[in-house]
Formats: C-alpha cells, structure tokens, sequence
C-alpha cells in the first residue's frame, strides 16, 4: 500500500474490488431483508427479519467509511 503524505494507505485495486464487491451485497441484502421483512404477519419474526436487515445496513456503511477513510 502506498501511503500518501499525512494520511492513511491507499488501498490496492485488488482489495478495492474486493471491498466493492462486498458493499453490493450488504446493499443487496439489507434490502432483501426489509423486503421480505413486509411479508411477515408475525411481529417477532418481522422483527428478527428487520434486524437482520439493519446488521446488513451497519456492515455496509462500515466499509463506506472505511474507503471513505483511504481516500
């Protein structure tokens, strides 16, 4: 990794695609999740479901910040 002056490293394409790779299906999921979410007539099971999503949500906009981070 090449580290810019003052700030954190690059990251290599080959990681950086493997990062994007992963934010589409965390994207994908949250919103599969909250989807099928609606579906449910049961609270604690759409519960479990939207939870599910949220977790998805939270992973994704990890690795935001983290490329955010390496810019």
């Amino acid at each position: 990794m090449k580290k810019p002056a003052g700030g954190l490293p690059q990251i290599e394409s080959k990681n950086l695609s493997m990062i994007e790779d992963q934010m589409v299906h965390e994207a994908l999921a949250c919103k599969t999740t909250a989807a099928y979410a609606t579906q449910f007539q049961d609270p604690q099971l759409k519960q479990h479901v939207m939870t599910l999503s949220q977790h998805h949500k939270a992973r994704f906009d990890t690795l935001l910040q983290y490329l955010n981070g390496h810019q």
